[in-house]
């Protein structure tokens, strides 16, 4: 999916935006993977060439890189439309019915997608201010939960070009 470009100086825009958002998440992508390569390659390499060191940082670290990854992929899956879905609507409705469908499946996903970045930005505040951190890396727990904000945020604003693609698609095709 990319911005159809019928939309002149703003299609120019919103292509532009469209191709630095999705630079930034498979650059981000590509981190966070080699990131968390890097760290369990450590730990294995660690348990064996220093026996009996703790390296207990590694397990926080870890899950902080893949709940980044997570949400991170959770966002780039939305924008390309890649996610898990059931083919049994496109076997039983064809044509204007299954784009209203489409439609309408956007628009759940839209809400609980808004709900789900309510709350994680509730969250968010609510650690940023409670000086909250981690055990080991005594990094303020807020940092795992931006991932939370990121990934739903990227997330709502895909669905809205979703969203508008296929009302686009409904007007035209009918």
């Amino acid at each position: 999916m990319s911005v159809q470009q019928g939309l002149g100086k703003f299609g120019a825009v919103l292509s532009f935006f469209d191709n630095l958002t999705v630079m930034g998440i498979r650059v981000s992508l590509f981190l966070f993977n080699l990131g968390l390569a890097l760290i369990v390659f450590g730990v294995v390499c660690s348990r064996y060439l220093i026996p009996g060191s703790p390296m207990v940082w590694i397990e926080e670290m870890s899950v902080l890189l893949a709940l980044w990854l997570y949400f991170i992929g959770a966002a780039h899956c939305t924008r390309n439309g890649s996610h898990i879905g059931g083919g049994f609507i496109d076997i039983w409705l064809t044509g204007r019915k299954l784009r209203i469908v489409k439609a309408i499946a956007i628009v759940i996903d839209f809400i609980i997608v808004v709900i789900f970045e309510i709350l994680s930005i509730k969250y968010f505040i609510y650690l940023l201010g409670s000086n909250k951190s981690s055990l080991y890396l005594r990094m303020n727990k807020s940092v795992w939960e931006a991932s939370m904000v990121v990934g739903f945020g990227l997330m709502a604003i895909f669905l809205i070009y979703h969203f508008y693609v296929a009302i686009n698609d409904i007007l035209k095709k009918g």
